[in-house]
């Protein structure tokens, strides 16, 4: 996961692992923290409003650079043959 975000840092300046969610929780494992803090993201000492607000950017960059695509029913195979 970490190798992913750092990819997605570099290209797109989005740390694409903020929209991971696990099993009965949608808070980040520490890693995507340890990642910020040492790209000069957060600070060292990062407060949890700090690391919210971080990941609530982090989300919404994410979701407004790759935007899902809606089709209608149907339509991705009418150009198939």
């Amino acid at each position: 996961m970490g190798d992913i975000s750092k990819a997605t840092l570099e290209s797109d300046e989005i740390a694409i692992t903020t929209l991971v969610t696990y099993a009965h929780t949608t808070e980040p494992r520490g890693g995507l923290y340890t990642l910020a803090m040492t790209e000069g993201l957060l600070p060292k000492n990062a407060t949890e409003a700090q690391k919210d607000a971080f990941r609530i950017e982090h989300m919404n960059l994410a979701y407004a650079r790759w935007q899902r695509v809606h089709r209608p029913p149907g339509e991705r195979y009418r150009d198939v043959h």
